[in-house]
């Protein structure tokens, strides 16, 4: 069962901000503008401020959202007792000395193999057999800390003496750990399986467990913590740390489960926002359209804009003006003979001096004229210089006049007919349409 996030009034909510101020508790950089993501977490964590009387001697946290790649943090640089925490990077340390062939997991030390005692780690979180991994790196205990500090992205120098001497581990620490562990969820799926094995009523798993967590907790005098990926639709990474906080295992779960619900709702706003091409930038076109190659094509060489930022509106009837516009800018965008700086008008002239328009005055009323397919396929048959063809086409729909340059066009596969026996001359041509042609045409040149 979902555990619901419990929602206050706003008036509390306010209250709850203002204690925060009150307790000057610290807020990361990172956290983004009040519409992002990053500002939910903000109001979540601020009820629970005020509910547990959480303040920056007792409590930090970090949140890193998978999806969008925001982060927030109470306390980022703060350097809280780990307990137990460092024992996860400590495994993926030995996860990589096997990778790089130096070890395997039948390797011995101690008695155990290095499977067992990556386990025995992680899973069930014993000390003895992580002191047998960290003596075997060094028995110098700075020496060895160093070692595993990789992971977090952290220098040296922004290390304090804490880290080394008394097991203290920031959220920024633990946060790009994670951050590293889940982008390398294959090399470490061992560790990552011991740790979503790992006390499944406990900590961030005591209130949630619909989905499934992979997590490394940490208790020693007085502290209570845990660290986190929470594999929901839409998962993130979660570190929290508490000091002599009363019910802190009712803070880690029920904070867990209040930011795993916020995850959710991101998720099905996620799923109504428009999905954008990482290539042509448009959320209309995808790599599994037939004019996909075009549009990637005229979005490259500047032959085509959209119809906004996101929009390349692929089944949008063509204007006359903007097949000859794709046109120009695919010959380079030759200057006219003659003709001002208005585009549509040079345009206009340029086509008009190369057989491709029969006016060239009133621009704008002419080039809105909407566009056939008949009349795309002529205008490019007549830009690339009405070559010769058979003139015979298996359509049934062709008119005499339309043969030469529809058989042309379907001999040089620049365009095919949209059933068994039809070309539809007098249908309207898409823009998608018309960037195909064209792009068939110049490609094959």
């Amino acid at each position: 069962m979902r555990v619901k996030t419990k929602i206050k009034s706003a008036a509390a909510l306010l209250l709850a901000l203002a204690l925060c101020l009150q307790f000057s508790l610290p807020v990361s950089a990172a956290a983004e503008a009040d519409d992002g993501a990053a500002s939910g977490v903000e109001n979540i964590v601020a009820e629970f401020a005020e509910k547990y009387n959480l303040t920056e001697s007792n409590f930090a946290l970090g949140w890193y959202d998978i999806y969008s790649g925001e982060s927030w943090y109470y306390g980022e640089n703060s350097w809280m007792t780990a307990g137990s925490m460092y024992k996860l990077p400590l495994a993926m340390y030995y996860i990589d000395k096997i990778s790089a062939g130096e070890l395997s997991l039948d390797s011995q030390l101690s008695g155990y193999s290095i499977e067992r005692l990556l386990q025995l780690t992680v899973q069930y979180s014993s000390n003895d057999t992580a002191k047998i991994l960290s003596d075997a790196l060094s028995a110098n205990r700075a020496e060895y800390r160093g070692m595993i500090a990789k992971y977090s992205g952290l220098e040296a120098d922004e290390l304090p003496d804490s880290y080394y001497w008394a097991n203290s581990i920031s959220p920024r620490f633990l946060i790009n750990t994670l951050q590293y562990l889940y982008e390398h969820s294959e090399e470490y799926s061992l560790i990552l399986d011991y740790m979503k094995q790992a006390h499944p009523e406990q900590y961030f798993r005591s209130t949630q467990g619909e989905y499934e967590i992979a997590h490394k907790y940490g208790a020693y005098e007085g502290a209570v913590n845990d660290c986190g990926i929470i594999y929901t639709p839409r998962p993130f990474l979660l570190v929290v740390f508490t000091k002599y906080v009363g019910y802190s295992t009712t803070v880690l779960g029920e904070l867990c489960a209040a930011l795993t619900e916020y995850s959710l709702e991101l998720y099905e706003k996620q799923l109504s926002e428009p999905v954008i091409d990482p290539v042509t930038g448009f959320c209309d076109v995808s790599a599994d359209d037939y004019y996909y190659d075009a549009a990637v094509w005229a979005v490259e060489n500047s032959i085509a804009n959209g119809t906004d930022d996101i929009h390349f509106s692929p089944d949008e009837q063509c204007t006359y003006g903007q097949l000859l516009t794709f046109l120009w800018r695919a010959a380079g965008s030759p200057e006219p003979l003659s003709g001002d700086t208005d585009q549509n008008t040079k345009v206009l002239q340029w086509a008009y001096e190369n057989g491709l328009a029969a006016f060239r005055s009133s621009a704008d009323s002419i080039m809105a004229l909407p566009c056939s397919r008949a009349l795309a396929v002529e205008l490019l048959w007549l830009y690339a210089g009405s070559p010769t063809s058979s003139g015979k086409t298996a359509f049934t729909d062709v008119p005499s006049n339309c043969a030469d340059f529809v058989s042309w066009a379907t001999e040089q596969q620049i365009c095919s007919g949209t059933a068994a026996a039809l070309f539809s001359p007098d249908e309207p041509c898409t823009r998608a349409q018309a960037l195909t042609f064209i792009y068939r045409y110049m490609t094959a040149m």
